[in-house]
């Protein structure tokens, strides 16, 4: 079974589990694949139908690769898939920029698709934050899981803009700034109308996290050199590449990524994580 990545949906057809890329680290358009055959077994639909085809295959499970749609409520379903698998569980959010949810994957529709690894194969996984300069413990109020109406008693957005006045970053700058969870999982903050939203569930208690202009690039070219890697980024770190870079894996640029942590996975925004076959 061949992974991968592609960035219009007539390339599709040439991996069989994989999802559409806003590009690659050093081209716009293309298809990606992993170069190692894996044995596996996929499933397309419902978040409850992926957990029931997760439980059927949770004793063999070797890894997992999760790609959402835009179906919502993803921090919810990776919790509990990764709760089931007891493996390391890993994906994003396909890049698509039309049309509805279920047609960013490769094959079939639903809110979600499910790649259980199976075989010979050991795999290991790992997460990136390149937000490494940490300004400070958060506490905010919501409305919902993603609106967060005031950050340590001020305004978000005015609190926000004053913290991104300090490091030198434009108002509007979502990607060099923004908040994480206490596990490091960061989310993509934007702002409409006054109102800051978040791309993935926000907690009370966050840290406000920025990178260190001229740092970050580094490490984010060596995270993509790894042959036996698939390569899960953040179309908006993709955003703030200080130069384009080649790359030696599958590595693509997600609407999310699922990163692994101390008690599982987690759905965020703004991070690399990857899987790695050994």
């Amino acid at each position: 079974m061949k992974l991968g990545f592609y960035t219009a949906p007539e390339m599709a057809g040439g991996v069989d589990f994989g999802c559409l890329t806003q590009g690659f680290s050093d081209a716009a358009s293309g298809i990606r694949t992993l170069e190692k055959d894996l044995e596996g077994k996929t499933y397309f639909g419902s978040y409850e139908g992926a957990l029931s085809f997760a439980k059927e295959l949770k004793g063999d499970a070797k890894a997992a690769v999760v790609f959402t749609d835009g179906a919502g409520d993803e921090n919810r379903f990776v919790r509990q898939i990764a709760s089931i698998l007891c493996c390391p569980v890993v994906g994003g959010g396909a890049a698509r920029t039309f049309g509805k949810t279920g047609e960013g994957f490769c094959a079939g529709h639903g809110d979600i698709a499910v790649c259980v690894i199976t075989g010979g194969v050991s795999c290991r996984a790992e997460k990136q934050n390149l937000h490494t300069n940490i300004l400070e413990e958060c506490t905010l109020e919501l409305s919902g899981s993603r609106i967060v109406t005031k950050i340590n008693g001020m305004d978000a957005l005015a609190f926000l803009r004053e913290q991104k006045e300090k490091c030198g970053f434009a108002p509007d700058d979502y990607e060099r700034m923004t908040l994480s969870t206490m596990e490091n999982v960061n989310a993509h903050l934007s702002e409409a109308d006054g109102i800051v939203k978040s791309g993935r569930d926000l907690d009370e208690h966050m840290l406000l996290r920025a990178v260190v202009p001229g740092a970050y690039q580094e490490t984010f070219e060596k995270f993509y050199q790894d042959t036996n890697a698939m390569v899960f980024g953040c179309a908006g770190l993709k955003a703030i590449l200080e130069r384009p870079f080649a790359s030696s894996c599958a590595g693509a640029f997600l609407f999310g990524e699922i990163c692994v942590t101390q008690d599982g996975s987690d759905f965020g925004n703004l991070m690399l994580s990857r899987l790695i076959f050994e």
